[in-house]
């Protein structure tokens, strides 16, 4: 008896996708996006998204409080939301939790979402409670407005579009390898570059202001958060076109602690930045040349890194050489025992 084994997006695409024929009217964009898009009354769309975190798998206790989980699944939740241009506002709740908790634990996670909630002009409306037999899960489904209708969808890049990212990268990817590395030696205070690491693995900024403003201003041409990585979420983009891009590496933007810290964290710190995710900065493609785009938006600044071909294909360079690099980003595997027909 053998097993078929399936990627997280494969189980989607197999099991769980609806074919656009098949979608009612109100459904502008369904599975697939970083959010669905949904026109209930006709005329404002609404975005609807959803991210779980399960401990040991997304998170471990160890190096994240129960105030920092729910922050960062509300975080997580509203970067997709953000990712499409919209503005977050409604939030339903689901847990899983085992018995007994640790002391204080529904206080502290509680006090994370209040406070995350507020930050993002949220009101909880609902969801559901039940008890685990093993880790803890917690579930957050979003809703979100799309400001005066303007969205940006995923999929229509262009050629000759230039590629942009928020902020920098690498940070996360870098920061949870600090969290991995640690043991029961390690000192109980990390030093500033490294600490800074660690906040932006463990409470991301979503883009809120920075995407609505590029979607007023029609700035984009498609848009995603990048939660994978770079050049899995990059990938994402170009799915369901024929289109590829060029990326240079020397361009994307990096913070002064990654630059100090990196190399002592991973052997080849490149792989850290293309590769390691979970920064939820933005990546857009845009007919805008940089010459004439904007530096900045809501003091986030905007770095163009690459370009949209014709050609199929993630290409990288580094110095001007192509720079050998996988599909990249982390991966969920499913597999299913096959029958044995024999």
């Amino acid at each position: 008896m053998g097993e078929t084994c399936w990627s997280e997006f494969e189980l989607i695409d197999t099991f769980f996708n609806m074919p656009s024929a098949d979608l009612p009217d109100e459904i502008i964009a369904g599975i697939g996006d970083d959010a669905a898009v949904i026109r209930p009354d006709g005329k404002t769309p609404l975005l609807v998204t959803n991210d779980l975190m399960i401990e040991d798998v997304h998170y471990r206790a160890a190096w994240m409080s129960p105030f920092d989980l729910a922050r960062k699944l509300v975080r997580i939740n509203v970067s997709d939301i953000a990712a499409m241009g919209g503005q977050p506002a409604f939030g339903l709740l689901s847990i899983g939790l085992p018995s007994p908790l640790g002391e204080n634990w529904l206080q502290d996670f509680s006090g994370g979402l209040s406070q995350a909630f507020k930050t993002f002009g949220i009101t909880l409306i609902g969801g559901d409670t039940s008890q685990s037999p093993g880790p803890v899960i917690v579930a957050l489904t979003l809703m979100g407005k799309a400001i005066n209708g303007a969205f940006v969808p995923r999929h229509s890049p262009r050629p000759r579009d230039t590629l942009y990212v928020t902020g920098t990268l690498g940070d996360a990817a870098a920061g949870l390898t600090i969290l991995e590395s640690q043991t029961e030696d390690s000192p109980s205070h990390r030093n500033t570059r490294e600490a800074f690491l660690i906040t932006r693995h463990i409470a991301p900024t979503p883009r809120v202001a920075v995407a609505g403003e590029i979607a007023a201003r029609q700035l984009a041409s498609c848009m995603i958060d990048i939660s994978d990585g770079l050049v899995a979420d990059l990938g994402h983009l170009l799915e369901k076109s024929d289109l590829g891009a060029e990326i240079s590496l020397e361009s994307i933007p990096l913070s002064p602690a990654f630059r100090d810290t990196a190399s002592g964290c991973n052997p080849s710190p490149e792989l850290l930045i293309l590769e390691g995710g979970e920064d939820y900065e933005l990546l857009f493609t845009s007919p805008i040349q940089p010459e004439k785009m904007a530096k900045e938006i809501a003091g986030v600044p905007l770095t163009p890194i690459g370009t949209i071909t014709d050609n199929k294909g993630i290409r990288i360079f580094k110095d001007g050489a192509l720079f050998p690099v996988g599909t990249g980003g982390f991966k969920h595997q499913f597999k299913q025992k096959d029958s044995n027909h024999e």
